[in-house]
């Protein structure tokens, strides 16, 4: 229904099931779990940045501050299972609001808040 009503812009988000789908195919194929894990965080990845592009292309404060909360989750889930000191990780999230507060401006400066 989407692909014929041309509504391409939440075809990515649709792909979530059919990414775990084959996350969990290859590893019951290989049986290395952590196949699954990259891969969907390899969607992720992908599906914070095309918002955080569309919303910066497009002026749209909601699919961009939307990227950038896709980005800053799978951020935070890297940094709850590893071992990075605490410095680090205080310095990344500050950088991340930065990043917040920068997109946000840039985009306001754009012309369109929404």
């Amino acid at each position: 229904i989407v692909v014929r009503e041309r509504r391409y812009k939440v075809l990515p988000f649709g792909l979530a099931g059919f990414v775990a789908f084959i996350g969990y195919a290859l590893v019951a194929a290989t049986n290395v779990s952590e196949i699954g894990m990259i891969l969907f965080n390899i969607y992720l990845f992908a599906l914070g940045v095309a918002c955080l592009v569309a919303g910066v292309r497009n002026a749209e404060l909601t699919t961009l501050n939307g990227g950038l909360v896709t980005l800053t989750a799978l951020i935070a889930a890297r940094f709850f299972d590893s071992n990075i000191p605490f410095t680090p990780r205080a310095i990344a999230f500050i950088l991340i609001g930065a990043g917040f507060v920068a997109s946000n401006l840039i985009v306001k400066r754009k012309g369109a808040i929404q």
